[in-house]
Formats: structure tokens, C-alpha cells, sequence
């Protein structure tokens, strides 16, 4: 008996304060990321940038993401020229040089070559663009 009298009985006030607790922690988690230019106020939508902002310095963002592109394959490629030896990095070489072996070597793996020459950025920027604004046409 002496136990029970000393525990505290639990109300009803006690109980709606835990969930209160939690909702504001959740909400202090979800802070709003605001875009990158200083200027800026806005949240951020695309890679750390609001939409406006994107949108602007979208051919800066896709030749940092080519650079970043040309430094993972040229790590990949020194991985693999530790790996395998010499002779047989000479022999892919010879193979990738030439557009006869290159286009047997393509075959025999059975891969589609997609010959047609891809959109310029400007050609990109139209068609988005027009995409964006269905009812204006230059």
C-alpha cells in the first residue's frame, strides 16, 4: 500500500501534453531551405535554388553537373587501370579507336547506337519554354 500511495495518478493533462511535445519537434525538424542566391528569399524547389533562380542559372548547373561527370569516369577509368593489366587496357584502346572494330564489338554485345545528334541547349530552352507557355508561339 505504501507504494501505490506514492505514485502519482496520471491525468488526463498530462497525457494531451506528450503528443504537443512531439508535434513541435517535428515541426522545429522540417526547417525551410531557402534558395541559394543570397538576394533570395524563396524556398528552395530544384538543387538549392527556387524555381526562378533554377531556371536562370540552369546552363551553369548543367556544365558543373558534365565537370562532375568527366571526374567520376576519369576516377572510374584509373580504377580499372589498376585493376586489370596493361595488355588488356591496350587491347580495349585499340578497340575504342577504331570505328570498325569499335562498331563489331557493339554488335557482337548487341547495344542500340542512337546515331541521331542530340538537342543543343538552346533547342532544349525552346522547347521547354513552349512547354511552359502552350498559347505563345515566336
Amino acid at each position: 500500500m505504501k507504494n501505490a500511495a506514492l505514485k502519482k495518478p496520471r491525468t488526463a493533462s498530462a497525457k494531451k501534453v506528450a503528443p504537443a511535445k512531439k508535434t513541435v519537434a517535428k515541426a522545429a525538424d522540417k526547417k525551410e531551405k531557402l534558395c541559394s542566391v543570397p538576394s533570395c528569399k524563396k524556398e528552395a524547389s530544384a538543387q538549392g535554388y527556387c524555381r526562378l533562380h533554377y531556371i536562370s542559372n540552369w546552363k551553369h548547373i548543367r556544365f558543373n553537373e558534365k565537370v562532375k561527370a568527366e571526374r567520376r569516369l576519369n576516377a572510374y577509368v584509373d580504377r580499372i587501370s589498376k585493376k586489370y593489366p596493361k595488355d588488356f587496357l591496350e587491347k580495349i584502346k585499340e578497340t575504342l579507336e577504331d570505328e570498325n572494330k569499335f562498331k563489331e564489338m557493339v554488335s557482337e554485345l548487341e547495344i542500340e547506337l542512337d546515331m541521331s545528334p542530340k538537342e543543343t541547349d538552346d533547342e532544349f530552352l525552346e522547347k521547354f519554354l513552349r512547354a511552359l507557355k502552350p498559347g505563345s508561339s515566336e
